[in-house]
């Protein structure tokens, strides 16, 4: 044991800047990350980099953080266009990374993102959007969709309970009408500008999900969608050929909600997969009920 070398190697390590910091953290972690997280964490770790990353980040101190957080506050106000309503998730991911640089090179090292980072950040209150519709509400929307197309992900979405990119990215290969399944395997992926990235092979939990096509409204929906398929096209979903984009698909479920005044309480579509979660735990009094419709 030579505690000079201890001495020297966690010298080492606390003398980096946090830009190189951050390059490690790319190299070794990003491995185990899915390429559209890495963009999204890209994207959180920029509020700090331009007025942190040159520093090394033994120095890198509460109160330092504490002047960063109050110049992009100001920032934040200062913009009309800004919709941010606090940092809690660039703090979040600036918090990760001093725990992973703590947990593989140096145990000693304190992380400087404290709670009152948090408190500090708070532009405005965060408005909660609403996530369940009413059996009537869902019915409403669904007709209130002035597009089969639409209309039908909708219903699809809807039955599987599913995110998105799971009903985006259904391939006719995996759809048994002899069986009555469909299989949710493939994943469209997009990158931050909604812009289609990768078919991703496995859902979000990796497990590949059998849905029962057990209602007629639902299995219609399949058949219509199946008489449009392209020779030249893989996907039950598509426009011309090309995989449905989520900015397509919000806008026409917005259009809708707005028409049958649940806009904006309601907005995106992910409250199809809550929705179909709550009827599935209503009806069979369950949570196990809604944790199987949703994987």
């Amino acid at each position: 044991f030579n505690p000079f070398e201890q001495v020297s190697e966690k010298s080492n390590h606390s003398s980096i800047t946090f830009s190189e910091l951050w390059e490690k953290y790319e190299e070794i972690h990003f491995a185990t990350v899915e390429k559209s997280t890495q963009g999204i964490k890209r994207q959180k770790i920029e509020v700090f980099m331009t007025l942190m990353g040159k520093f090394k980040i033994s120095d890198i101190t509460p109160d330092y953080i504490d002047y960063i957080i109050r110049q992009r506050k100001k920032e934040a106000i200062a913009n009309p266009k800004s919709k941010r309503f606090n940092f809690d998730k660039p703090l979040d991911e600036l918090k990760a990374i001093f725990s992973w640089h703590r947990e593989n090179y140096d145990y000693k090292f304190h992380n400087p993102v404290l709670k009152r980072h948090y408190s500090l950040g708070i532009i405005k209150k965060t408005v909660r959007k609403e996530k369940v519709l009413t059996q009537e509400q869902l019915v409403n929307f669904i007709r209130a969709i002035d597009s089969p197309l639409y209309q039908d992900f909708a219903i699809i979405q809807f039955f599987c309970a599913s995110r998105f990119g799971e009903i985006a990215g259904i391939q006719l290969k995996n759809i048994d009408l002899t069986n009555n399944t469909l299989l949710i395997k493939e994943v469209v992926v997009e990158d931050q500008s909604k812009k289609f990235l990768e078919l991703k092979m496995y859902p979000k939990n990796g497990h590949t999900r059998a849905v029962s096509l057990s209602s007629g409204v639902f299995k219609m929906a399949i058949v219509r969608r199946l008489n449009d398929v392209r020779d030249d096209c893989t996907y039950l979903f598509h426009n011309n050929g090309t995989p449905l984009r989520y900015r397509h698909v919000q806008y026409r479920y917005n259009k809708a909600l707005k028409a049958i005044g649940l806009f904006p309480d309601y907005s995106g579509t992910h409250f199809m997969r809550y929705t179909m979660a709550t009827e599935s735990r209503r009806l069979m009094g369950t949570l196990d009920a809604a944790q199987s419709v949703t994987g």
